[in-house]
């Protein structure tokens, strides 16, 4: 496992370099149990993912849906969406 954390984005090598960061990111909050990889139907271990906002009155973001096609067969799911009760929400385009 080699996690450089020396510039402003995190670099990781392999999956366990994924779990170190989410339990660092959560390390004031609720603690992480368990990080588990996901893999598609077909085996494939690779993704592509997309964020999608939608927007309620005033154009502020009101749900963040997380999608993703799996780079070996093609399969497209939704694993996360969750709905945004806060404003202003601008700052959440930008950190994706």
């Amino acid at each position: 496992m080699v996690l450089d954390t020396s510039g402003r984005w995190w670099r990781g090598t392999e999956f366990a370099d994924i779990s170190e960061y989410v339990r660092a990111l959560t390390a004031t909050g609720y603690q992480v149990a368990d990080v588990r990889q996901s893999v598609c139907h077909c085996s494939g271990e690779e993704a592509e993912l997309g964020v999608g906002f939608s927007e309620g009155q005033g154009g502020e973001t009101r749900w963040i849906t997380v999608g993703q096609r799996c780079a070996r067969c093609g399969v497209l799911a939704s694993f996360v969406d969750w709905k945004i009760d806060c404003a202003p929400t601008a700052h959440l385009r930008s950190q994706v």
